[in-house]
């Protein structure tokens, strides 16, 4: 049995509502169970991870656009960390903290001392704009659960 399709029976049994997507090199990997249900759900290719387990996934590239789906379908996506360290994270989570995380990264390759006052101005108001999104998006998703 695989480490992968180990970690992936002992999130199961601690709870099986929920949807694992396995973050593996490259791509985001579904397996067994999971990827039954996603391939159907994203129309992404069964294949075997080994004689008995399938797997479907996509690759790191196409994930803003996967993961977007995935936020707003009824699914309970949990993605999970390539180390045995880290716990897994809602889906929605996970993106709020990629969204910020670009924001400030973005943020950090402005050089503030070329900025104009009105540029400094209109990228306060971006940022602003940026991250009232987040939070609105937040707020929403925290009043449905």
């Amino acid at each position: 049995m695989s480490k992968l399709y180990k970690k992936y029976v002992l999130l199961k049994v601690n709870d099986s509502s929920k949807i694992y997507l396995f973050k593996c090199g490259i791509f985001y990997i579904f397996i067994h169970d999971d990827a039954r249900i996603m391939s159907d759900f994203l129309n992404l290719k069964l294949t075997p991870l080994n004689p008995i387990i399938m797997k479907c996934g996509f690759p790191v590239k196409s994930a803003d656009k996967y993961l977007n789906i995935l936020k707003n379908s009824e699914y309970n996506i949990e993605i999970v960390p390539p180390d045995d360290i880290s716990s897994p994270t809602n889906i929605k989570n996970y993106i709020t903290y990629q969204n910020i995380y670009n924001i400030v990264n973005n943020f950090l390759n402005v050089n503030v001392d070329e900025l104009s006052i009105s540029q400094a101005f209109d990228l306060l108001t971006d940022l602003q704009k940026k991250f009232q999104k987040i939070k609105l998006e937040k707020d929403i998703y925290e009043t449905k659960k």
